[in-house]
């Protein structure tokens, strides 16, 4: 029954305060009307739009380190993927250079002289190795270019791996060609 009692009188407060306002007893001027809030009970709300422009800055900085590690796992991926073809193309050439040097040594202990169908023979098929590593490596670079444009991500580190593969190939050839001239 107390708690009745406290209720209703807080209803009945509740309805004099608010008569009393309607019928212009309270007034702006009334000093406990106006008296500004305590400082520490203040809470400045920053507008709305800022809470927009941070939403989309956050939301801005996401894709983009969404993007960085979507181009770092592409670039990461066709790198590899470079790397290991061009070791095992390097690996075939390698074993024909060796074949090729063996049969050289063979003939030179036998007092015999290479033919220049044995020496077209290994250098065609050095010029076949070339052709199918190059259709490969291209094709792998292809691929690598068009991914990252699909995700709209620049193509530096493709384009680095491709004058890379060309500088490369450049050397070894220009090694093969001097070892060549020595015999």
């Amino acid at each position: 029954m107390r708690h009745f009692i406290v209720t209703a009188s807080i209803f009945v407060l509740i309805a004099a305060a608010t008569a009393a306002w309607q019928l212009g007893i309270f007034k702006e001027e009334d000093p406990g009307l106006n008296t500004p809030l305590p400082k520490q009970q203040v809470k400045l709300m920053p507008p709305v739009g800022d809470y927009i422009d941070n939403a989309e800055k956050t939301n801005n900085k996401q894709k983009e380190r969404n993007q960085a590690v979507l181009q770092e796992e592409i670039e990461a991926r066709y790198t590899a993927h470079l790397l290991s073809t061009a070791q095992d193309y390097e690996k075939r050439l390698n074993s024909l250079a060796n074949t090729a040097w063996e049969e050289y040594t063979e003939a030179q202990q036998e007092g015999k002289n290479i033919s220049k169908p044995v020496a077209f023979k290994y250098f065609t098929e050095g010029q076949k190795l070339k052709t199918k590593c190059d259709n490969e490596i291209y094709t792998i670079l292809q691929n690598f270019e068009a991914e990252l444009s699909a995700n709209s991500l620049p193509l530096d580190k493709a384009n680095m791996c491709r004058r890379e593969y060309e500088r490369r190939k450049s050397e070894r050839k220009q090694e093969i060609l001097e070892i060549i001239s020595r015999y």
